[in-house]
């Protein structure tokens, strides 16, 4: 084979490979910066902001008794006991509601110092009744004005939470099993969540 021929294949074939590798030429480009900024996460925090305060009445047109602490009170069928307590909110988010609602399981049967079957099946009625009348937050006002949920304002401001526990007084005898019961507030708690 002679040079000439030797060479006509050699081109051909070259050309071929840059033909069918077309897609592997390095093209030029460049990247450029731009100044975005930053994104930031904002947050919703609650701590209480003092000790809260006690109210026992009887029944719906009952007068309010108030005490500084659960342990200066007994309830009975028919009571209407209220807890009010400030929480410092802080909000930071331009988009951020919130409601405030009862920690689940903050209302517990008290354990016994001593283990009494008794005593135990009497907490667990007390405590089963006023969880089901609803212990629930009823008036919650941010400030003194905006009631949640709501958009929450940026920094930090007070909410008042008002928790109502009623003690039902139902058919004779119903409540019996819950004479001298126990509940635990010791986990009384509320929570902010974003709605």
């Amino acid at each position: 084979m002679n040079k000439l021929l030797k060479g006509s294949i050699a081109g051909a074939a070259g050309i071929a490979l840059l033909m069918g590798g077309a897609g592997t030429f390095a093209l030029w480009n460049q990247t450029a910066t731009v100044s975005g900024g930053t994104v930031s996460a904002g947050t919703l925090t609650a701590v209480p902001a003092a000790t809260g305060s006690w109210s026992v009445k009887h029944g719906i047109g009952g007068t309010p008794a108030t005490f500084a602490s659960s342990t200066l009170f007994t309830v009975v069928p028919g009571d209407i006991v209220t807890y009010t307590q400030d929480v410092v909110v802080t909000a930071t988010g331009a988009n951020l509601t919130a409601a405030v609602s009862l920690t689940p399981a903050s209302i517990t049967a008290a354990t016994p110092v001593i283990p009494n079957v008794a005593q135990s099946a009497a907490n667990s009625a007390l405590a089963g009744f006023l969880n089901s009348t609803g212990a629930v937050v009823t008036a919650v006002t941010k400030g003194t004005t905006t009631a949640f949920p709501t958009a929450v304002a940026q920094g930090t401001s007070t909410a008042t939470v008002t928790v109502v526990l009623t003690f039902p007084n139902g058919a004779a005898g119903v409540e019996n099993g819950a004479k001298a019961g126990v509940v635990d507030l010791s986990g009384l708690g509320f929570t902010v969540t974003q709605n």
